[in-house]
């Protein structure tokens, strides 16, 4: 940090939070909390949201609640840092990633398919 930061920070020039680097939070503590309980709430009823799914909904919550600063408006969906960031900030969340459902797994999730012409 510069000499002269540290020395108008001293003296009460400027104040610490105004000359501050980085992304400015888009959302409000608040609205993320209400994101990060809706991540969990989901999480519980079974069904894990993974990076991409978490970027999509954060997007279109804030389109919906007129929130503007969002990056990404061609894909509709949040940024990939802003995504970092988020769980970097709530790391009480627990983001999964997708992974191929099995034939068997499948098999077993759909209703017993009678076979015809089976030998009983």
């Amino acid at each position: 940090m510069p000499r002269s930061t540290l020395k108008l920070r001293l003296d009460h020039k400027i104040e610490a939070s105004r000359h501050m680097s980085g992304c400015k939070q888009v959302l409000n503590n608040k609205t993320e909390d209400e994101l990060v309980s809706i991540i969990k709430e989901l999480a519980q009823r079974g069904f894990p949201l993974d990076m991409k799914e978490v970027r999509t909904i954060v997007y279109s919550y804030a389109e919906q609640n007129g929130i503007h600063g969002f990056s990404q408006k061609k894909k509709k969906k949040e940024g990939y840092e802003w995504f970092h960031a988020f769980v970097k900030q709530h790391p009480d969340i627990s983001i999964q990633t997708s992974e191929p459902l099995s034939i068997a797994r499948a098999m077993g999730m759909n209703e017993v398919v009678k076979m015809h012409g089976s030998r009983n």
